[in-house]
């Protein structure tokens, strides 16, 4: 009796392993949809707030990905851990942090120019 509960809880523990590692129980896993995003350098920055479903991210648990416009639907791929997030997009790769605070998902990426830093600052709301 006593092997057969040890069996059943290593198997359990080797189940929940697998899922985790497969993004299965990343809080990114759902629909996003976009609220704003805040683009800032050395010399200014700015605010635009999105319409209602103008912008989408869905985060899949097998870390793929879809970002959706009202015209148009791109796939990419993500993984995610420790705060940070790498998402692949048109061959292109782009690292940042993210944070998950109740409902509310912010991403913020930074890209240097020459003598310049851009931060971009993408706020989401969870959709699913």
């Amino acid at each position: 009796m006593r092997s057969s509960k040890i069996a059943v809880g290593f198997i359990l523990i080797m189940v929940l392993m697998l899922a985790s590692a497969c993004g299965g129980g990343s809080p990114l896993v759902g629909r996003w949809e976009a609220v704003s995003v805040e683009w800032a350098n050395y010399s200014e920055s700015h605010i635009e707030h999105i319409e209602e479903g103008e912008f989408i991210f869905d985060f899949f648990s097998d870390g793929n990905g879809a970002i959706t416009d009202r015209e148009w639907t791109d796939d990419f791929t993500w993984s995610a851990e420790g705060g940070r997030i790498m998402i692949t997009l048109y061959d292109e790769i782009m690292v940042g942090d993210y944070d998950i605070s109740r409902s509310v998902l912010t991403m913020t990426f930074q890209t240097a120019y020459e003598d310049d830093l851009l931060t971009e600052i993408l706020i989401f709301q969870k959709v699913n």
